[in-house]
C-alpha cells in the first residue's frame, strides 16, 4: 500500500478524474458533475492500490462506495497532503476545461493572440510596415474555425526582397475539417 504516489502517476489520476467528468454525447462534450467524487474516490484507489478493485466497474464501485466500504482506505491510509493537492488540481482543471468548452472561440482566439505576441516579440522588425487593422480583420475572418498555423503562416508570408513584409493578404481559406 502506497500513502503517496508519483507526480507522474498523479498526473493520470488528475486526467482519468477529469476525462471521466467531461464526456461526449450528441456529438458534444457534455459535464457530468454526478461522476466526481465517485471517480474521485475510484481513481484515488485505483492509482494507491491498483489489486483492491481490479475489474471492477466504477458502476460497481459506486455502489460499494456510497455504503463506506472504501472511506477506511480513502480516510486513513492516503496522505493528507497529497489528497487535497489532488482534489485541488481536480477542481482547477475541470474549471478550466468548463470554460474551453462554454467559450472555445474565445480561448481559441486567446491562443491566437498569445501566438502573435509571441512572433512579435520574436521577431519586432517584421512588422514595421504590417498594417494591423488588415490583420486583424483577417483573423477575425478565420471565426471559429481558427488555426494557429494558419496565422502564424497569415503574418509570416509575402516577405519583399529587403526582408520587409508587404501588406497581408486577408483572405483566407478555412480548410474544413474532412476536406
Amino acid at each position: 500500500m502506497k500513502k503517496v504516489i508519483s507526480l507522474n502517476d498523479t498526473t493520470a489520476l488528475i486526467d482519468a478524474v477529469v476525462d471521466v467528468v467531461f464526456m461526449e454525447k450528441d456529438g458534444k462534450i457534455d459535464y457530468f458533475p454526478e461522476y466526481l467524487d465517485v471517480a474521485k474516490a475510484y481513481y484515488k484507489i485505483f492509482f494507491y492500490y491498483p489489486g483492491i478493485i481490479e475489474g471492477e466497474t466504477i458502476y460497481n464501485f459506486y455502489t460499494k462506495y456510497i455504503n463506506g466500504e472504501y472511506d477506511n482506505i480513502l480516510n486513513n491510509n492516503v496522505d493528507i497532503k497529497q489528497n487535497r493537492y489532488i482534489d485541488n488540481a481536480i477542481d482547477e482543471k475541470i474549471e478550466f476545461r468548463k470554460n474551453q468548452i462554454v467559450n472555445p472561440f474565445a480561448y481559441s482566439l486567446t491562443k491566437l493572440l498569445d501566438s502573435i505576441s509571441a512572433a512579435i516579440e520574436m521577431s519586432k522588425t517584421n512588422f514595421e510596415n504590417v498594417d494591423m487593422k488588415k490583420l486583424i480583420d483577417g483573423i477575425s475572418a478565420m471565426g471559429e474555425k481558427f488555426d494557429t498555423e494558419q496565422a502564424i503562416k497569415l503574418l509570416t508570408e509575402n516577405k519583399t526582397s529587403t526582408g520587409k513584409p508587404t501588406q497581408i493578404n486577408t483572405k483566407v481559406k478555412i480548410k474544413k475539417i474532412g476536406e
